[in-house]
């Protein structure tokens, strides 16, 4: 799989590169290079972590408990942040601790506990208790003390990335159909209770009633990635940067690249997406061991879904959610995990044991010759059945 490998290196660098870009084109109208300079800081720490996971085979986190110890770590870093003095508020929500931010943290744990559950309990995922009810408390607290930050959508992403891993899993579908109505059910009667989040749902529904209020940033988001035309305006021509979309450079860093780069460019990154997609799909489908499967498939529905949310939110196809573009947008929290889980993806391609018909040479083994020409061929594993009256 190393061709794999070298095709989803080369579209998660090309994605880093134009986030790069696009976060220096940010400050052309506000002349500042600390925040470039930090990002890139956060590039090359992630990308020693990325390539330290990528070595270490991914088996070894099976041992003494570790996914276990990683996943009560989160949640006590998640808790801290709602401990006053401790958890750090900015924007009106308490999401970060002083060395970042720890939902990001947790979804990754979130992701390596789910997978070695799994399949440590395979041949019993179909029963209620094993394949459903223990899984989704884990997952129900980590959302829960996500939630209370308060981060609807990175909530959101968690249990859409849960759901989706356990029916991987063999969970029975019956339970998590019945948990994604309840969820939705749920989320709509505290969105009725929150005049903050109501508000943003109306934006979504007539973002041009709400542009001069609630609606300021989605409205010039969308304008700005409409205005880009075919080719754009080239890097560092845009002029919605100048203040009409805050904080550009994180969750609504599409919309610069799309006024700047045009449709071309935005259908570049699309792809760039998929090919992640598409490679993460392949690594998932050819590794041999449960484990590796179902670690890659988190991973990769990880990044899919958090991309597909923040495009959404962009493009006010979903209501304002507050998600980072994955390896594009600014944030050092996200950038770290991301290139993590990209090491950890890359550790289950490398270390990962693969089908014996993939281990074997090209050309197949010859079949045994047949005795007579009444007989049929059998696989060697295979004993021939005996015919009556043809005993020897």
């Amino acid at each position: 799989m190393k061709r794999t490998v070298l095709i989803l290196l080369f579209a998660v660098a090309s994605l880093i590169l134009l986030g790069s870009v696009s976060l220096y084109s940010s400050t052309t109208w506000k002349p500042s290079l600390l925040r470039v300079y930090d990002h890139l800081c956060w590039v090359a720490a992630g990308a020693a972590c990325c390539a330290a996971a990528s070595f270490l085979p991914y088996p070894w986190l099976r041992r003494f408990h570790i996914t276990k110890w990683l996943l009560v770590i989160a949640c006590l870093a998640l808790a801290a942040t709602l401990v006053p003095g401790i958890g750090v508020t900015r924007n009106g929500a308490t999401r970060w601790l002083p060395f970042g931010q720890p939902s990001e943290f947790a979804k990754l744990t979130l992701i390596l506990f789910l997978a070695d559950y799994c399949a440590t309990n395979l041949p019993n995922m179909r029963e209620r208790s094993v394949g459903f009810l223990r899984p989704s408390l884990v997952a129900g607290l980590i959302g829960v003390l996500i939630f209370l930050e308060p981060d609807w959508g990175t909530t959101a992403l968690v249990a859409v990335v849960t759901l989706g891993l356990l029916s991987v899993a063999g969970a029975h579908w019956g339970y998590l159909v019945s948990t994604g109505i309840i969820g939705a059910e749920t989320f709509t009667l505290l969105l009725l209770h929150n005049p903050l989040r109501l508000q943003r749902f109306m934006v979504f529904l007539d973002p041009e009633k709400f542009r001069d209020g609630t609606g300021w940033q989605g409205w010039h988001a969308m304008l700005a990635l409409g205005s880009g035309g075919p080719l754009g305006t080239f890097l560092g021509a845009g002029s919605h940067k100048n203040g009409f979309v805050p904080e550009q450079q994180t969750d609504f860093v599409l919309s610069l690249l799309g006024e700047e780069l045009g449709f071309a460019g935005t259908a570049v990154i699309l792809f760039l997406f998929l090919i992640i997609l598409l490679s993460g799909i392949r690594i998932a489908w050819k590794v041999a061991d449960p484990f590796g499967q179902l670690l890659a498939f988190g991973i990769t529905l990880l990044i899919g879904v958090q991309a597909f949310i923040n495009i959404g939110v962009v493009t006010s196809s979903l209501p304002n959610k507050g998600i980072a573009l994955p390896f594009v947008s600014y944030g050092g929290s996200s950038t770290l995990c991301m290139l993590t889980a990209l090491g950890l993806l890359i550790s289950v391609a490398r270390h990962g044991p693969v089908p014996a018909e993939n281990s074997t040479a090209s050309d197949p083994a010859p079949l045994p010759p047949c005795r007579t020409r009444r007989q049929e061929c059998f696989p060697v594993a295979l004993k021939p059945r005996r015919r009556r009256g043809n005993e020897s």
